[in-house]
């Protein structure tokens, strides 16, 4: 059983590909957001963890979560309740930075 993770601008950067499939953990039915994001940092490091979070269990509040185009994130509220939101095999996972910037006229 697996998710699929599909990775945009910064992100995308840090993970060196665009899309991947993750295969959950024998046994599982399916994990946590926070659990997915652990192994997100687990697997790319210290530069994905400071995309992820900006503080100790706080997700980075310009970071946009979706799973299957519903968007899981509130610009950093709600932290605790999100990362247990539950992620099912099969699911759709987009994460991606919210960048502002450009010219005004």
């Amino acid at each position: 059983m697996e998710i699929t993770l599909k990775y945009y601008n910064l992100v995308a950067e840090v993970a060196g590909k665009t899309t991947e499939k993750l295969a959950l953990p024998v046994g599982k039915e399916g994990i946590t957001l926070g659990e997915l994001l652990e192994l997100l940092i687990q697997k790319y490091g210290r530069e994905m963890a400071k995309l992820l979070f900006r503080e100790q269990g706080k997700i980075n509040s310009s970071l946009l979560i979706l799973a299957n185009g519903k968007l899981l994130t509130k610009g950093g509220e709600e932290t605790e309740e999100i990362l247990k939101e539950f992620i099912a095999p099969g699911t759709e996972i987009a994460l991606l930075l919210a960048i502002a910037g450009g010219e005004r006229d």
